[in-house]
């Protein structure tokens, strides 16, 4: 830099960013300039490095790694954006340093602007955020409900392990679908085949409005029926009323529906057999306890219209009826536990 730059070096200096100007040199390149905020990083003074070569200053292994990127910003004529590691008093951060080639008029290179961005918290929080999506995507994974991501359009973006388990596909054949995709053939509870635009990811969608408990069947590629109890969830941009996004877990019920069936089945055999049972005793009760009134009737008329003489003959219908009115009260007994 020329001495006329005075004004730029003013401006430069207060840059809130570590900056230095390097300037093509033997081979090398040698510190014309260094702000006040490279000065506080590093921890140096004018003397140690303004008007030498980096090899004066610069560690050897810094130094390999730093002169490539410098030859090329020049030979590329285009900013250079490099990660590194830089070690100084305060400690050690990670940074991305930008390499801004100056030229002159004759097309040399008059300078490399070299700007440190300290990026150490930036990427502490991205791995923290890196972990944290890890974590909850084996969450997702482990849950044996269904999970898809659907975006704005009603593409679906992804899917876990047990959403293609479910829907008996594999998890790149579920993404980039939609809900209008051939791919699917919805039905209702009633088995008639359910129109696109009543599917709940769709209502969802249009309405921004949350569904639950929403039951229908999917036809696998296998031919059969698995039927899902499904929610979805709208999510939102803050302070936006459209979704960007929308969530949709699944569980299937095939197994529930069949045992449910299977069991109103059971019940209507068992209600059938009690109405059998039901006309059976009716029928009984009368085709039973009709024969045994006119038995005890009769055998009460014979036995009261019976002389003294005939006192054998009074016997034995005293008997034929005591033995009816008995069988007639072990039928009402049978009959009444029936």
């Amino acid at each position: 830099m020329q001495p006329d730059d005075d004004f730029f070096r003013t401006v430069l200096r207060h840059v809130s960013e570590p900056l230095s100007v390097l300037e093509p040199s033997a081979g090398s390149y040698r510190c014309v300039f260094i702000n006040d905020a490279m000065f506080a990083l590093t921890g140096t003074t004018v003397n140690e490095c303004v008007g030498k070569l980096l090899e004066a200053y610069y560690p050897p292994d810094a130094l390999a790694r730093t002169v490539p990127f410098l030859d090329q910003a020049i030979t590329s004529r285009a900013p250079v954006v490099v990660e590194e590691t830089i070690h100084t008093p305060r400690g050690d951060f990670l940074s991305v340093i930008h390499l801004t080639p100056v030229f002159n008029d004759d097309g040399g290179c008059r300078c490399i602007i070299s700007i440190i961005h300290d990026i150490t918290e930036r990427r502490r929080a991205e791995r923290a955020l890196h972990v944290s999506e890890d974590r909850y995507r084996s969450v997702i994974e482990a849950l044996e409900e269904g999970i898809s991501l659907l975006d704005a359009d009603g593409v679906i973006q992804t899917s876990n392990a047990s959403a293609a388990r479910i829907l008996g596909l594999r998890t790149d054949q579920i993404t980039g679908t939609t809900s209008f995709d051939p791919l699917w053939r919805v039905i209702g509870e009633d088995g008639a085949p359910l129109p696109p635009d009543v599917y709940p990811t769709v209502r969802t969608r249009l309405t921004g409005q949350p569904l639950s408990n929403v039951v229908f069947g999917i036809e696998k590629p296998d031919g059969t029926v698995a039927w899902l109890n499904t929610n979805t969830t709208p999510l939102f941009h803050p302070g936006e009323t459209t979704p960007y996004a929308i969530v949709a877990s699944f569980t299937d019920i095939s197994e529930r529906r069949r045992i449910m069936a299977e069991l109103r089945e059971a019940k209507e055999i068992a209600d059938a057999a009690n109405r059998a049972k039901s006309e059976f005793l009716t029928n009984m009760s009368h085709e039973l306890r009709t024969p045994l009134h006119a038995i005890i009737g009769f055998a009460e008329l014979l036995r009261d219209d019976i002389v003294e003489e005939e006192e054998e003959r009074h016997r034995c219908l005293s008997d034929i009826h005591a033995s009816a009115e008995h069988l007639l009260s072990l039928i009402n007994d049978i009959l009444d536990l029936s």
